[in-house]
């Protein structure tokens, strides 16, 4: 299991996604540099997690889409280290968002968590006309401190200066794909004059 964890993770075969923690000073004041992503794991995430963070790593990137986020939980406990000391993303549904259910799907996401708070709640894809209401509930969130901090995945250049029109509480970050044969310069460019992070 180790080795072959290991060789996926440093493969590019999307099984394992390492990603970078956009809060670690702005939000934190822990280093949760490096992370493990979860989107192709279903029935071995709980395993492979728990695996992740007996190799070190203490960021875990989940989202509602990947219908995971129980057993993505399950294997942190398993893990044996304390809540505080793992560094959890996930993503409200563009399906949520479209629906106005987002105040319900944030309750499920906390509560598949542990009951408690997500470090960081992004919305996955912006939804032509829905942002602006559910950006307004994640910041309530924010505010009861169910979660940390809020930002983006996959948003424009366009969708992210919409947003900053009316955003009370800023993105900390937009998580985008980015490799060196995609590498969204424009998009990177943009976000960071913004004064966000680009994960």
């Amino acid at each position: 299991m180790g080795q072959n964890f290991q060789q996926r993770t440093n493969g590019s075969n999307g099984r394992y996604t390492a990603c970078h923690s956009p809060c670690r000073a702005e939000q934190r004041d822990r280093d949760a540099a490096v992370g493990v992503g979860t989107s192709t794991l279903k029935e071995t995430a709980a395993e492979c997690v728990k695996h992740a963070i007996g190799l070190g790593y203490r960021l875990v990137d989940a989202a509602q889409g990947y219908d995971n986020e129980a057993e993505v939980w399950y294997g942190i406990k398993e893990s044996g280290i304390g809540r505080s000391e793992v560094f959890i993303i996930s993503k409200v549904s563009p399906d949520a968002v479209r629906s106005g259910k987002v105040r319900e799907s944030l309750d499920r996401t906390i509560e598949a968590f542990g009951g408690t708070y997500v470090d960081l709640m992004l919305i996955h894809w912006s939804v032509a006309r829905k942002v602006k209401e559910r950006w307004r509930i994640m910041e309530k969130y924010v505010d009861v401190e169910k979660i940390r901090a809020i930002g983006v995945s996959n948003f424009n250049p366009h969708h992210v200066d919409e947003l900053l029109a009316y955003a009370r509480i800023k993105p900390v970050v937009n998580q985008i794909k980015i490799h060196p044969y995609m590498e969204h310069q424009e998009v990177v460019g943009n976000t960071f004059a913004k004064g966000i992070q680009v994960q």
